[in-house]
């Protein structure tokens, strides 16, 4: 996905959903943040809930459809690799490619995979710290 087809490239930011409202007014706020943090490189940026609250993935990945995205990048908001990473998410993945099959539909890493998670835990405890003494 290159930059000049931003217009037709989407982003689900993918959390595990909860039965508390605020959990998910988290997530409806984070993807707000990404959405302005993103505009250059996505025209469109929604939520999408593995289980306790909707949009699950299929309804985000068919708004996106409906809006004419040609790519869509899933970003799975977890912090380790277990059962939904590793199992749930992938064949949810699946099953949505061979419905949309024309839709470039990819999974990002899950966020703790990244190199600099290390960082940001550290950065996260020791501004903590630093507060609180």
């Amino acid at each position: 996905m290159n930059n000049q087809n931003y217009e037709k490239s989407g982003l689900i930011i993918f959390s595990h959903g909860s039965k508390r409202a605020s959990s998910i007014n988290q997530i409806l706020q984070l993807t707000e943040c990404m959405k302005q943090n993103l505009s250059q490189r996505f025209s469109h940026v929604n939520a999408a809930f593995l289980e306790f609250a909707q949009p699950n993935l299929l309804q985000a990945v068919a708004e996106h459809h409906n809006l004419g995205m040609e790519n869509v990048v899933v970003f799975p908001y977890f912090l380790t690799p277990g059962k939904h990473v590793e199992s749930d998410i992938p064949e949810e993945m699946e099953k949505i490619k061979a419905q949309y099959s024309r839709l470039r539909l990819s999974c990002a890493p899950f966020m703790a995979s990244h190199p600099n998670w290390n960082s940001i835990m550290t950065s996260v405890i020791l501004d903590h710290v630093n507060q609180a003494h």
